[in-house]
């Protein structure tokens, strides 16, 4: 599909890779220049005329497909083309090969990207005519769409689907549902909740793909009441109620707003709290006004369901970031209540008592706690860090310090088994996993003996590589692991160990 009095060399050149990979083609002639072709001649303005266009061609791709002559469609066009193919293609079913080798604006491209399952070509250079730069483009295309074909779903499904949302926040959380689903035999189709994917939800649902939503992840709601980058649009949180199927809710990530680079954050946004969750991606947070319209948004549009319809709100908050270690006994810093209200402002998450004195041995613990600088000291963080409603985490060495951070207030009991072992410089000596997991189950009771809603992660001794923590999360509470060691120091040391052996392993001159 081209408009051929622009684009007919490329067009052409595109068709004969094709055709020269065993695939034949038909030419669809989008453009508005020639004369007594198909355009439409009511049209008033350019505007209409191109949506005239892109009526005329939909429908006649759409008999094209359902007459099994093509299995797949690729657009070569500039920008206002590119704005055609999106509208022809929008009604094509999901996986339904298509293609745009494009010289537009890479805001347009991204656009058309949120709504439909289009493979993007950027030229990156205009296309006039065939030369070393767009030819590079038009084959790779061509190559790639000659090898797809579209195979249509059988009608009737064997499994009943339903459709999870996650983010990074909730990925945890929409993995444990993917796996109780597949126990129970329910395929599971999770989307990114980052506007596209949330809108291309709704079209499905809407479609009939879907028996019923775990909708984890409604953040792209944020994005549509303050403005981000990742609203799905108004359509978002409504399709589940008017095909009356079964929809559970939950607010992940809602507290948090999506921006791009830094620079592309509007003006009016100067002075709130961000984060830069990578160098492309800026998140803001959401103010308790964007909180409250989050709410009763989300409350206006599932007031309509007729189907059976359950909010669930997550008890330990609806996101996650950065958790700020805080070393409670430092003699430089007394003021714990000062100490956290600096760290909130600075943007984290969270707080834990690392480093931590209840590793430290008994004779340790004794000496610093006889002057008031000991483990009660961290006990207090945590007691005042729940007191203002900031998310904790204690790491506890033993029953009694996990008692003692359960009765503070503590989200989350890390059970700290020893120095992280292997690699380098790690302790090898020591507990095995097996002697791990009967401690880690000893913290875990004792805290649970306290407080029944208390989180566990697992941390340190032998549980040092991903293959350890299979065994914990089987045989323990804990629904998380705590990396330090296992992360930035023993991948690290192999990683230079492996580059350093090939350099070394590179002969040198023979001399003579």
């Amino acid at each position: 599909m081209a408009t051929l009095d622009t684009k007919g060399r490329e067009a052409s050149y595109l068709a004969d890779i094709i055709e020269a990979c065993g695939r034949k083609t038909i030419l669809i002639d989008v453009g508005t220049g020639r004369d007594g072709g198909d355009k439409p001649a009511d049209a008033k303005t350019p505007t209409e005329l191109l949506k005239q266009i892109a009526e005329r061609t939909r429908s006649k791709v759409g008999d094209l497909l359902g007459a099994g002559t093509i299995s797949a469609i690729v657009g070569v066009a500039g920008g206002r083309a590119s704005a055609v193919f999106g509208e022809v293609v929008s009604e094509l079913p999901y996986g339904f090969p298509k293609f745009l080798v494009s010289s537009a604006r890479p805001a347009l491209l991204a656009e058309l990207a949120t709504h439909s399952d289009i493979i993007l070509y950027p030229t990156l250079v205009d296309l006039f005519g065939i030369n070393v730069f767009t030819s590079r483009v038009l084959k790779n295309a061509g190559r790639a769409i000659a090898a797809t074909r579209y195979a249509p779903v059988k009608l009737g499904r064997d499994k009943k689907i339903v459709a999870i949302t996650a983010f990074g926040a909730t990925t945890p959380a929409a993995n444990q549902c993917v796996a109780r689903l597949a126990d129970a035999g329910v395929d599971a189709i999770v989307f990114p909740a980052n506007g596209a994917g949330g809108h291309k939800m709704e079209q499905l649902i809407a479609a009939g793909e879907f028996d019923a939503v775990i909708d984890l992840t409604i953040t792209e709601l944020g994005d549509e009441i303050v403005g981000g980058t990742a609203s799905a649009g108004p359509d978002r949180l409504k399709a589940a109620s008017r095909q009356q199927i079964p929809q559970v809710i939950a607010p992940g990530a809602i507290d948090m707003v999506n921006f791009g680079l830094p620079s592309s954050v509007p003006d009016q946004f100067r002075g709130r709290q961000f984060y830069a969750h990578t160098p492309y991606t800026t998140l803001m947070r959401t103010t308790a006004s964007a909180n409250a319209s989050i709410g009763r948004l989300t409350a206006e549009r599932l007031s309509r369901a007729k189907g059976p319809t359950m909010v669930l709100w997550p008890a330990k908050g609806v996101s996650d970031y950065v958790v700020g270690g805080i070393e409670a006994w430092d003699p430089l810093r007394l003021d714990l209540d000062a100490l956290l209200d600096k760290f909130w402002a600075a943007g984290f998450s969270g707080v834990i008592n690392y480093p931590t004195i209840s590793t430290m041995g008994d004779n340790w613990r004794d000496r610093r706690g006889r002057v008031g600088l000991g483990f009660e000291r961290e006990v207090e963080l945590i007691a005042l860090a729940r007191k203002k409603n900031i998310f904790s985490l204690a790491y506890v060495a033993s029953p009694q310090d996990a008692k003692a951070m359960a009765s503070a207030g503590a989200d989350c009991i890390v059970p700290h088994v020893g120095a992280t072992r292997g690699g380098l410089v790690g302790h090898e000596e020591g507990q095995s996993v097996k002697e791990a997991i009967r401690r880690i189950n000893e913290i875990n009771a004792a805290a649970r003996s306290i407080r029944s809603d208390v989180l566990s992660l697992c941390h340190g001794g032998a549980i040092a590589e991903p293959e350890d923590t299979i065994e914990v999360y089987r045989t323990t509470e804990c629904v998380g692991f705590v990396g330090a060691s296992s992360i930035e120091r023993i991948p690290i040391e192999r990683a230079v160990k492996t580059a350093a052996a090939e350099f070394k392993a590179v002969p040198l001159p023979q001399t003579h």
